[in-house]
């Protein structure tokens, strides 16, 4: 019986391993979302699994050799327990999928929403490790914060990617 496994890639080769897989006609699934990453001191919208390392693959193990799968370039192995293929439940893909943006093919993780009085750590710039107050947002990519600053309280309007939700 096909059921869905899960494949362990070689680092940042999840779509090498996904091409190779599907030469051999191996059904794959490898859900995609966008993230913000710093590169030379810029933020930029990457494309990414969201599985890093991981992707799925549809096959009957009774029938199909998984010898195939661990020799194919950018994996590195089938996931398994006590020496068995690691099955992963059809409503799990089932619900990646009904996620799944059908323009853009990316799964939309969202946004970490805090809510009004919550303690935030700034993570970059210049109120780095600065512990606030979370006040609002202020429009999509905007928040107001409230911080500590010479001694009195001074609300601040920063990018809400730059905080963490703090203990």
């Amino acid at each position: 019986m096909e059921q869905w496994y899960t494949v362990y890639t070689k680092p940042n080769r999840e779509s090498l391993a996904e091409e190779n897989l599907q030469r051999q006609e191996i059904r794959t699934y490898l859900p995609l979302t966008r993230e913000k990453r710093r590169r030379r001191g810029k933020w930029l919208d990457c494309i990414v699994p969201m599985f890093s390392r991981y992707l799925f693959v549809h096959m009957d193990v009774s029938v199909q050799s998984t010898a195939s799968i661990r020799s194919t370039v950018g994996v590195s192995n089938l996931v398994r327990f006590s020496g068995e293929p690691a099955s992963v439940p059809e409503e799990l893909i089932e619900l990646l999928r009904s996620r799944t943006d059908t323009a853009t093919g990316l799964i939309d993780i969202g946004r970490p929403q805090f809510q009004p009085g919550q303690k935030v750590i700034v993570m970059e710039g210049p109120f780095k490790d600065i512990c606030g107050i979370f006040q609002h947002s202020n429009g999509e990519h905007r928040a107001m914060i409230l911080l500590d600053l010479l001694g009195r309280k001074n609300s601040v309007a920063i990018d809400s990617d730059l905080l963490m939700g703090a203990v």
